[in-house]
């Protein structure tokens, strides 16, 4: 078993976002697909998608990706975005769709930001302490 490294604590959530992620060399135009954020923490989050093909995982690979993720957090009504960049990726293209799992590292958080996560975190360990009873 590897030595866990991260600084802070990650929960399982089952939200969904849209995510916008950034293409320099195509001009700014970002690519934009659906993924649920599997885990998230205060500094970042592990999202799955199968709206990633073959051609958008290489062009992922090319450099550091930065993200703008949307996502209405749970117990509230209202959207909230977050940005980030993509520090890992693995595509798994022996399934169909193709699936893909990426970690984001969130950056430029602001006290709202922070308060929505924290927030965020509150309900998601609410729900996960639901589900072990």
């Amino acid at each position: 078993m590897g030595i866990e490294r991260r600084q802070y604590l990650r929960l399982s959530s089952d939200v969904i976002a849209r995510v916008r992620i950034l293409i320099p060399e195509q001009t700014f135009t970002p690519f934009t697909h659906e993924a649920a954020i599997v885990d998230l923490s205060e500094r970042g989050m592990k999202v799955i998608t199968q709206d990633i093909d073959e051609a958008a995982y290489k062009m992922l690979l090319h450099s550091t990706r930065m993200v703008r993720i949307t996502f209405t957090p749970p117990a509230t009504q209202k959207a909230h975005t977050l940005f980030g960049k993509i520090v890992w990726v693995d595509y798994n293209n022996q399934v169909h769709p193709p699936l893909t799992q990426y970690g984001i590292s969130l950056e430029k958080i602001n006290d709202i930001d922070k308060e929505v996560i924290q927030k965020c975190l509150e309900t998601l360990s609410r729900k996960n302490k639901e589900r072990e009873q």
